[in-house]
């Protein structure tokens, strides 16, 4: 708790005194006021230490005065060595073998170092209860369960825990795992930065394949009835050989495990708003299943498709409480009607986790699982339903060889078709050319006729003709001779040669 004035009053101060050459002990002493836990003038000084204890401050200095103070306890003190952090192991006779190296991160009630495990020659990451929390019994015992909770699951892709003790103070820490990458949100985000379309989408696969890991860790979870509550992309870390880790069971518990009341109160809110369910922006602590977790895992999904989570906090800045109202009632965007048309199957899986209420989400994290396996091998999901034209066009997209084969087999086909038509009207066209040019030539004489026809003043009919008699030729061909009448005088009569004329006398010259 501060004591006297604030410590913004006494930074003038503690510049004087690094401009006057001040002792580092007279700076510490001043900050003393401000720290759970006065400076410990029996560790050895040194920048590390020094460090360790300004970061002790809820009100952090500003940056310029921090880098001054840690220059001089640095300039003053000579070479730095780690601080040792001292404890009392469950052996007395043992020594401490942590030495803490640097400062890493804070988390929601823990600090976070790396310390050098000086038995086994290997960093480790060492937790311990946030000093402004001191060592309440509540703080202390939800420390406890958290270590104990992680160290109980036994996963590839759960951060394993190494030990657990107390230090001088009673205040437990325990170390896990030190695990070298980067987290599943800078992940997230290096994909969304890549511009070309068929890179993003081969990076897209095989962060799904990651976030596959996380499920199978969430899934062995809840086999051990152990749920984690508090999933986001910044509680999952990807290492230097792809491996998926699951950090921070701080919040998880046991299936029907109660924690207190349940009420809509922001002071009983836990977990992240962006990515919890509605169940727990109720504050219900009793009775949570693994439809939270699965909840939370829609919300990654969503972000994964979308660089953001599917609601933030920062749209509501005014008040936690219409935060909370907007979760529980369901206000988010859906992904299918904002992702592309070639991510709509995907975006299905997302929204089935994020259904409002736990019914209608998947009922385990294997059947989600499942699906995402189905949508990596272009099979039917059973998050959205399958019409006839995406079925067809599934087929074609399994069957791809065998498509293109009749494809080109089809065409081959459709070429020689018109090639052999071709032939064909091309024969027929000029074995019909005579007949076509007399016929053509019988139409012209037709039409000459018609013209003809109606340019003369009468027309040229022999029936209107002024002198019919007159405008007949005056010719007589020559009369045959009578056939006989009886078949015996047929017979008998000479034979003429067809065409040849008889020499008959009776015959007009």
């Amino acid at each position: 708790m501060q004591k006297g004035p604030t410590l913004k009053f006494l930074i003038p101060q503690i510049t004087a005194t690094l401009a006057s050459d001040g002792g580092i002990l007279d700076i510490l002493t001043i900050i003393d006021s401000f720290v759970p836990k006065p400076f410990d003038k029996t560790v050895p000084i040194n920048r590390l230490s020094v460090e360790h204890f300004l970061l002790q401050l809820t009100t952090p200095l500003p940056n310029e005065l921090h880098k001054d103070i840690l220059d001089l306890a640095e300039s003053i003190l000579g070479p730095t060595a780690p601080p040792v952090v001292k404890v009392t192991e469950i052996t007395p006779s043992s020594g401490d073998p942590h030495n803490i190296t640097r400062f890493l991160a804070d988390g929601g009630i823990g600090r976070v170092w790396i310390a050098h495990d000086e038995h086994l020659g290997r960093e480790v990451v060492l937790k311990q209860l946030l000093p402004k929390l001191g060592t309440t019994p509540d703080t202390s015992d939800r420390f406890v369960h958290e270590a104990q909770i992680t160290g109980q699951l036994q996963h590839p892709n759960i951060v394993p825990v190494y030990s657990m003790d107390r230090d001088d103070d009673n205040a437990p820490f325990y170390t896990m795992r030190y695990i070298r990458g980067e987290s599943f949100t800078n992940r997230i985000q290096t994909l969304h930065q890549q511009d070309h379309v068929v890179v993003r989408s081969q990076d897209f696969h095989k962060l799904v394949e990651e976030f596959v890991g996380i499920c199978n860790a969430v899934s062995y979870a809840h086999s051990q009835g152990i749920a984690h509550c508090d999933l986001k992309p910044e509680n999952i870390a990807v290492g230097q050989f792809g491996e998926v880790t699951v950090l921070d069971w701080g919040l998880a518990h046991r299936f029907g495990e109660s924690r207190g009341s349940p009420g809509l109160h922001e002071e009983s809110i836990s977990g992240t708003p962006n990515y919890f369910s509605p169940e727990q922006a109720q504050g219900v602590r009793e009775g949570l299943t693994a439809a939270t977790d699965i909840y939370s895992l829609g919300a990654i999904l969503f972000e994964m498709l979308f660089n953001r989570p599917p609601r933030m906090i920062e749209q509501h800045p005014n008040s936690l409480q219409t935060l909370l109202n907007s979760v529980i009632e369901g206000n988010i965007p859906r992904a299918v009607k904002i992702s592309p048309r070639n991510s709509s199957l995907i975006a299905s899986i997302c929204d089935k986790c994020l259904a409002t209420l736990p019914d209608d989400r998947y009922s385990s994290v294997q059947h989600l699982i499942d699906d995402l396996y189905r949508w990596r091998n272009d099979e039917r999901v059973h998050a959205a339903p399958d019409g006839i034209a995406r079925k067809f066009a599934r087929n074609i997209r399994r069957h791809r060889r065998t498509t293109l084969t009749i494809i080109f087999l089809l065409s081959i086909a459709t070429i020689l078709s018109v090639g052999f038509y071709s032939s064909i009207n091309s024969s027929r066209l000029f074995y019909s050319k005579p007949r076509t040019t007399k016929h053509v030539n019988r139409l012209s004489l037709t039409s000459s006729k018609l013209r003809l026809q109606t340019q003369l003043p009468m027309p040229l009919t022999p029936a209107y003709w002024p002198n019919r008699e007159s405008a007949r030729p005056n010719l007589k061909l020559p009369r045959q001779p009578t056939p006989p009448t009886n078949i015996k005088s047929l017979a008998d009569s000479p034979r003429t040669p067809l065409g040849k004329p008889q020499n008959n006398s009776d015959s007009p010259v």
